[in-house]
């Protein structure tokens, strides 16, 4: 799965990077709705919008389910995005902040 995320994350991304200074690019990317099951959960959605416009048949709950979790504070000490979803992404009631791309590739 992470090696999937990686090419379809790096193939759109760098396709035609070089070539194209000033060019816009719209993807037909299929919308998907981040509220109301993810409220902090916009990684999770924009990826598999992302994931699905590259032909990859994931969705958004699934990408949540197998993101790693770090809790938002333990021990005096703030989650690290880098190592995984920092907090409750399922709710605004419970602290949340995000995570960054390092997670998605485990």
């Amino acid at each position: 799965m992470k090696k999937i995320i990686l090419f379809g994350a790096l193939f759109l991304v760098f396709s035609g990077w070089a070539d194209q200074t000033n060019a816009k690019t719209i993807l037909n990317a299929p919308y998907i709705q981040q509220m109301p099951q993810l409220p902090r959960g916009c990684e999770v959605t924009s990826l598999a919008m992302l994931l699905q416009h590259a032909g990859v048949k994931v969705d958004k709950m699934t990408l949540a389910e197998q993101v790693k979790k770090v809790p938002f504070r333990q021990n005096g000490l703030y989650g690290n995005p880098y190592e995984g979803f920092v907090g409750n992404m399922y709710t605004f009631t419970q602290s949340g902040y995000g995570v960054y791309y390092p997670p998605f590739m485990n």
